[in-house]
């Protein structure tokens, strides 16, 4: 399982950052789980600063529950996808 450094992004205003942000979207997941670990994996080699997600995180995909159960660990902001409306 893909282990990041985090807490190293905030969404806090009080210390706004020094650089511009680089944000990294996702979406469309729909339950990979091996595929969803490679790309946290390529976003921290990027330095990231926020993550946001774009829906659709579960679907047709062989593992749902430890897809979303992830996203929720890192705290990754995500709006619900069309495929996400049982979850």
């Amino acid at each position: 399982m893909y282990s990041p450094p985090y807490p190293r992004c905030s969404n806090t205003r009080s210390n706004p950052p020094l650089h511009p942000l680089k944000l990294a979207i996702i979406s469309c997941i729909h339950g990979n789980y091996e595929a969803l670990n490679t790309v946290l994996s390529d976003i921290d080699d990027h330095n990231a600063d926020q993550i946001f997600c774009l829906g659709d995180l579960v679907g047709y995909g062989p593992h749902p529950n430890a897809v979303v159960e992830l996203i929720r660990s890192l705290d990754i902001p995500t709006v619900q996808g069309c495929w996400d409306e049982d979850t």
